[in-house]
């Protein structure tokens, strides 16, 4: 799918999940970084959580929520300031 009627990837997400739309490609850029760390030593939702104070949600069946909780304010804030696109 391409972004022909949208000015960017981030905007398709608004107009499909809301607001939660570009927390989530903080979070694909988060594992875009995670991917490039050799060799992953924990899972993706141990390393971000660990790395930017992160944890993401699951609903009771493992499926992901659109809501995280922030568990280091500090590393939270240094994510914000890697991952957000200006």
């Amino acid at each position: 799918m391409t972004d022909n009627y949208y000015a960017n990837t981030a905007a398709r997400l608004d107009t499909i999940i809301g607001d939660a739309g570009i927390e989530w490609m903080k979070v694909n850029r988060a594992k875009q970084e995670y991917d490039s760390v050799e060799p992953p030593k924990e899972s993706f939702y141990v390393w971000l959580q660990e790395q930017y104070g992160l944890k993401l949600q699951f609903t009771p069946d493992g499926d992901l929520k659109l809501s995280n909780e922030i568990v280091d304010d500090l590393k939270y804030t240094i994510f914000l300031l890697k991952f957000t696109e200006l």
